[in-house]
């Protein structure tokens, strides 16, 4: 015995099945899935529907899946103006209006100074600036900035040791 999930399109059909049809195609069922439903073939299921429409099989699916595009789309704009969704507004301002996510750092990455120094407690202060910092100070000298870093740790070390004894 056959599972049978739905009506089964067989012979002529009508306007109750063509609406189920209709239905399945606007929440973007597949073919295969629309077949199953009918407990029938994919192949039976263009074969009525080009019967009944009188036109081919691709242009009444992408029709029907059309206007549950356009449901779709009024549920999510009422989600966001009605129910004020911040995040379909966001959604659809990314969408529509060309909006996008930006996160500026200053300029690329490469041009971003990586700085290390030792405080006064022996923790290690480092930062991150725009190179653009750098230049307007005009002082700035990596060999210095690693002597200074590398003189500190060792005057931190020898204080540290200081204490122990």
């Amino acid at each position: 015995m056959a599972d049978r999930r739905g009506p089964k399109l067989k012979g002529p059909v009508n306007e109750k099945e063509m609406k189920i049809f209709e239905g399945l195609c606007e929440i973007q069922c597949t073919l295969k899935e629309i077949a199953s439903a009918f407990d029938v073939t994919k192949d039976t299921i263009i074969k009525r529907i080009e019967e009944w429409y009188g036109e081919k099989f691709s242009t009444v699916f992408q029709q029907k899946k059309d206007r549950g595009k356009i449901s779709l789309r009024r549920g999510q704009w009422k989600k966001a103006v009605d129910q004020k969704s911040v995040p379909m507004l966001i959604w659809l301002g990314k969408q529509y209006l060309e909006q996008t996510d930006k996160q500026d750092s200053g300029g690329p990455i490469e041009d971003l100074v990586f700085t290390s120094s030792i405080g006064e407690g022996g923790q290690i202060i480092q930062s991150i600036r725009s190179a653009r910092d750098w230049e307007s100070q005009k002082t700035f000298d990596v060999k210095a900035s690693l002597e200074k870093i590398q003189n500190e740790a060792e005057d931190n070390e020898k204080a540290t040791d200081e204490k122990a004894d």
